[in-house]
């Protein structure tokens, strides 16, 4: 891990969240525990070999964590709780993009899952939900729904 040799939150920071793909990388786990063939194909135009380098960087740095998923030997990729608690820094950035979003995808890739995220963001600082209510969007197969409650979106 380089460092920017400052004594400074910022820079701690961004020592271990700042390199190319970091961020996405747990935008995705922040979405769900994923296995690694699930990372590759939710992150359009990361290499394989630079997935792993940045998912042991992560891994070192206490943010991501392995475990077995279910019965058998496979190995899925979760946040620690630490590495969770960039929920709401990166909640911040997708709020702060929005005057960048006015020009729509502009031949960029787009995940229906990635809305999981970037809706309740938008919506939580504009919107106090009174009661239970699910919103649908016909996005995808199957249709994505998110269930807006008191305590925030599931």
């Amino acid at each position: 891990m380089r460092s920017y040799g400052q004594y400074c939150g910022l820079a701690r920071s961004l020592e271990v969240v700042g390199d190319r793909w970091n961020l996405l990388i747990v935008r995705q786990l922040l979405i769900a525990p994923a296995r690694y063939r699930d990372l590759i194909n939710g992150l359009p135009g990361i290499a394989t070999n630079l997935l792993a380098d940045r998912l042991r960087d992560l891994e070192a740095s206490g943010v991501v964590e392995r475990r077995l998923a279910g019965e058998g030997s496979v190995v899925e990729y979760v946040l620690t709780p630490w590495g969770a608690e960039l929920r709401q820094p990166i909640e911040s950035l997708i709020r702060w993009s929005t005057p960048l979003m006015v020009r729509g995808p502009d031949g960029d890739s787009f995940r229906p899952e990635w809305l999981t995220l970037a809706v309740p963001a938008l919506l939580d600082a504009r919107v106090k939900v009174r009661a239970s209510a699910t919103v649908g969007l016909e996005i995808g197969d199957p249709p994505l729904q998110l269930r807006a409650t008191r305590s925030g979106f599931e």
